[in-house]
């Protein structure tokens, strides 16, 4: 009987996710615009707190980097990526921020050109602007609560 039970749960979750496959409430959905179409891949970055994002941006360790990933580039500009299951991962309510960049050549990191100035493409969290160097983490934070959680980054 217990078993059945098991069989009978598992199934209904899968059922779930196949009937509403849209980000779920512990899902983080990024909008990205100006994407280069079909070209590299779009690294992400979420960080926790203004400690975090310091050391992200200064190219240090981050002492709690919750999610990154590596999305291949389709073929629109405009694209949508979900980060899934954040809550596993401890995020609840609070302040977050994200960096995004698309590495149009490949190589696996973001190149910079003269005085460490991005050559590829290059976004934040609330569309935060690029203004002298990089944003500050209050201009990029995003304040989580329960249900829709979204940002959009348009990439420079």
């Amino acid at each position: 009987m217990r078993k059945n039970l098991y069989i009978f749960g598992f199934l209904w979750g899968l059922s779930l996710i196949f009937v509403f496959p849209e980000a779920r409430g512990d899902d983080l959905r990024i909008i990205f615009e100006n994407v280069d179409p079909g070209k590299g891949y779009l690294f992400v970055t979420v960080v926790e707190g203004e400690e975090d994002w310091k050391a992200l941006l200064g190219g240090e360790e981050t002492k709690h980097e919750l999610k990154g990933g590596r999305i291949e580039v389709g073929e629109e500009k405009r694209q949508e990526v979900v980060i899934e299951g954040l809550e596993g991962l401890g995020l609840e309510e609070g302040r977050y921020g994200v960096m995004a960049y698309q590495d149009v050549d490949g190589n696996g990191k973001l190149d910079r050109g003269f005085f460490g100035i991005p050559k590829e493409p290059l976004g934040f969290s609330n569309d935060a602007p690029i203004v002298f160097g990089p944003p500050k983490f209050k201009d990029a934070k995003l304040k989580l609560q329960k249900g829709e959680r979204e940002t959009t980054i348009n990439l420079d």
